[in-house]
């Protein structure tokens, strides 16, 4: 009988990028011998065959009041009916493995009012993160970014052996456009894109956390001659009301198109002449190396944690912390000048040629399974 590894994640959703390392993870560990069993409060999507997908109900008004009745009934579940190893991709008790998902609470809060320390939602959240790194828990720690080594280390006694530093995370089936120039003509005729037009890319959901609102501010501040040669094409999930009134008030509506979630994100990346990935808070930043890996130049924030990568790679721009509006604006109209653009995507091409971009999840399975046996 094969081991059994327990995943364990509050929710499941198809285009969510925790969830689709968990799910690459987890089918790397199946294919490696190990039985799959999930427990989550839900599951939008198909369920992988041979995964044992288990809903664990939970009651509550707050989204900390069911995280933390998740991991009690999980606690629960597993001692009725134990597994060899227990992995998570939310902090919680019980962890034998933590794949570090999010940034560090500890260090997230410190510019908040002090009176959010003394919030319920402030105890459960900073209870929970030292259930995996204070020096009594045995939890081995997957990190993603050199950025939480520094921020963990700060706030915990944590020692190297208790942490992996995983290789960046594109996947390998990331392809680019079997025909990038015929891609770029289709999704430039679909957004109206004319040939002198710069189109400007943002991947993700969440917008206010991926800065969708500080995109729109940066091209509505352009000079007339380049904002009216700007469309903005935003694909992923969010609430769409409150950026299309901004990009209206500010006088770039009909340039922003909130496209949805895309299947299609090579075509997209072919036909961007600019990713722009101004996020708040982004512990790693996937969309980042699809699109080093499409030669597409990048005005980011630091505050990504694959940031260092358009650093290394010379691919572009990333702004400092604390995040400046004026600066990106600046940046942005920099960028927008075509020798500015053709520097960028070469030194891109050249650190690509070079430099690995993936390798995250086969790691992240090795260390899994070592410690299965």
């Amino acid at each position: 009988m094969p081991k059994i590894i327990a995943y364990c994640l509050f929710k499941y959703f198809a285009h969510g990028g925790l969830q689709r390392d968990m799910l690459r993870i987890a089918l790397a560990c199946q294919q490696a011998g190990a039985a799959i069993r999930v427990y989550t409060m839900q599951w939008d999507g198909p369920q992988p065959e041979g995964f044992d997908v288990r809903i664990v109900p939970t009651r509550g008004l707050t989204n900390h009041g069911r995280a933390k009745q998740f991991a009690a009934q999980v606690k629960r579940l597993l001692a009725a009916d134990p597994v060899a190893l227990v992995v998570g991709y939310n902090r919680m008790p019980g962890l034998d493995v933590y794949f570090g998902s999010d940034v560090c609470f500890a260090q997230a809060i410190r510019s908040r009012n002090p009176l959010y320390l003394l919030t319920p939602r402030c105890r459960t959240y900073l209870a929970m993160e030292r259930a995996v790194f204070s020096a009594d828990s045995n939890t081995h720690i997957l990190l993603i970014s050199s950025q939480q080594v520094k921020d963990y280390k700060k706030h915990y006694e944590l020692s190297d052996d208790r942490f992996t530093l995983l290789p960046p995370g594109l996947d390998n089936t990331f392809r680019l456009a079997e025909d990038p120039a015929q891609a770029r003509r289709r999704i430039r005729a679909e957004f109206a894109v004319r040939q002198d037009d710069f189109l400007m890319l943002l991947v993700g959901s969440a917008f206010k956390t991926k800065g969708v609102d500080r995109a729109i501010r940066a091209i509505a501040d352009l000079p007339d001659s380049l904002r009216s040669h700007c469309v903005f094409v935003v694909a992923g999930q969010g609430k769409e009301a409150p950026y299309r009134r901004l990009a209206n008030r500010l006088g770039i509506g009909p340039q922003l198109h909130l496209a949805g979630v895309r299947h299609d994100i090579p075509a997209l990346m072919a036909a961007a002449d600019v990713l722009i990935h101004p996020a708040r808070v982004e512990n790693t930043g996937l969309t980042l190396l699809e699109a080093l890996a499409s030669d597409l130049p990048v005005l980011c924030t630091a505050a990504c944690g694959y940031a260092p990568y358009i650093t290394d790679a010379k691919g572009g721009v990333v702004l400092d912390e604390p995040f400046s509006q004026s600066k990106m604006n600046a940046a942005l109209q920099t960028m927008l000048e075509p020798r500015v653009l053709a520097r960028y995507r070469t030194a891109i091409a050249d650190y690509r040629r070079k430099t690995p971009l993936g390798g995250l999840v086969q790691r992240a399975a090795e260390v899994i399974m070592e410690r299965l046996r």
